[in-house]
């Protein structure tokens, strides 16, 4: 590998090298110190809306250690090639014959959200090019809601409702309900609201194309062997902390820990926690909980539960289920709510099942309709989760969950039942063992 000696965060705007791989092009920039040449390199893997320039507080901490590669495979971060026929494998099938290319026998890999599909793909089937792992806001299956989420914005894209997709795009990368503890409100929001409805017909079909790939996965059925770090905010409400805790028990060398006060942005919004966490990691030094994260033993891990925000019990339930499309409603009552989603009890008891979109819910108590998806229905029992397609409703909603008057004193957080916990812990368990 030939390396650029001279790093400064302004070339990280230049164009890229590329490497041709059959009919692939790979971009990519490469730096390191001059004492540090001989060491095993840190690839990084981008998410959705990264670019090279997303790392550059990263890549200056990682190059006092290690080389350096950034990588844009086809049809990621600025890499405008087209790849409609390649699954998450068929991208990580790519970076070996990277390195076979660039002479690297070996690489430490970080990859962020969507980066770190691709990455815990490539060191599933090539163990023997990984050093370590490190993995930002992953997940070993998503979830049903998590796949609605993905859905919707497939949709709003492909039919050009831009505004709302944007908003949308914004709403799933940063959680809104807390964002007096992230720090990710204001500037941070409007700077990728500006990003998303800024994005060019090349790059909206290269989201279209990315998000396929996730709905089209079916999860790992294998996991990594090698040293492995699984982190995310304690906050993230995409790919959940739960999530990812499961994904590093099914590891066999892995670190679970959590970012503090940070959601799925955590890589950015805690930059210097969380690069001091996965620099700590990439060095092979014994990691400690402290300030800014959490590291969780595996009965710890084991027993986070799956809900980062408490349900309220209203005091005035009323509301109304309206399908967007006929405008038809449905009355209900609330049983409970939370920023990202809902209880609720249908009036009637001989209701055709809704449909998983095109729904709204609309709180009487405060006369304000959002977009919702049903995640289950029972009878005339739905629940449900809120898309925030309008961040302007979204703050007045939030507004509403924080205000005690609208709701009834110290109500309890449900949980999962404890025999649902144990049995999920043990299939948990199974898993990581057998593997």
């Amino acid at each position: 590998m030939e390396y650029d000696l001279d790093f400064s965060a302004r070339k990280l705007d230049d164009t890229p090298r590329a490497l041709q791989v059959g009919q692939w092009t790979i971009e990519y920039q490469a730096y390191s110190r001059p004492e540090n040449l001989h060491a095993t390199p840190m690839i990084f893997l981008s998410g959705a809306f990264q670019n090279f320039r997303s790392f550059r507080y990263e890549v200056t901490t990682m190059l006092e250690h290690f080389p350096v590669i950034l990588l844009d495979l086809p049809s990621q971060g600025n890499n405008l090639q087209l790849a409609p026929e390649l699954d998450i494998k068929g991208l990580a099938d790519l970076i070996p014959q990277f390195l076979d290319a660039c002479d690297v026998e070996q690489a430490h890999m970080i990859g962020v959200s969507y980066g770190s599909l691709v990455a815990s793909m490539f060191a599933i089937h090539y163990p023997e090019r990984i050093g370590r792992l490190l993995l930002s806001g992953t997940t070993a299956k998503g979830r049903p809601a998590l796949r609605l989420m993905l859905e919707e914005s497939f949709h709003l894209c492909s039919e050009g409702s831009l505004e709302q997709f944007a908003h949308g795009a914004v709403s799933t990368m940063i959680n809104g309900y807390h964002i007096d503890r992230t720090g990710m409100g204001g500037v941070h929001r409007k700077l990728l609201l500006r990003q998303v409805l800024r994005l060019a017909d090349s790059e909206r079909e290269r989201f279209l194309q990315n998000t396929r790939r996730l709905l089209d996965f079916d999860g790992f059925e294998q996991f990594p062997a090698c040293p492995t770090l699984v982190a995310t905010g304690e906050l993230d409400h995409f790919t959940m902390p739960h999530e990812n805790a499961h994904f590093s028990l099914s590891c066999k060398q892995a670190t679970f820990a959590l970012i503090r006060d940070a959601d799925h942005m955590s890589i950015f919004a805690r930059r210097e926690g969380t690069c001091a966490l996965f620099l700590g990691f990439a060095r092979g030094d014994s990691l400690k909980t402290g300030k800014d994260f959490t590291i969780y033993k595996r009965a710890e891990a084991l027993a986070l539960q799956p809900r980062i925000s408490p349900r309220l019990v209203p005091i005035r339930s009323s509301a109304c289920i309206i399908k967007t499309e006929s405008g038809d409603g449905l009355q209900c009552r609330i049983e409970d709510i939370n920023y990202f989603g809902a209880r609720v009890t249908l009036s009637r008891k001989d209701n055709e099942p809704l449909p998983a979109r095109k729904l709204q819910l609309h709180i009487e108590a405060i006369n304000l309709a959002l977009p919702i998806h049903t995640l289950e229905q029972n009878g005339n029992e739905v629940r449900c989760q809120f898309i925030h397609m309008d961040l302007s409703k979204a703050e007045v909603f939030r507004n509403y969950l924080l205000d005690d008057s609208y709701f009834i004193p110290q109500s309890p957080m449900p949980e999962l039942a404890l025999e649902d916990t144990l049995v999920e812990q043990q299939l948990i368990e199974k898993q990581a063992v057998a593997l």
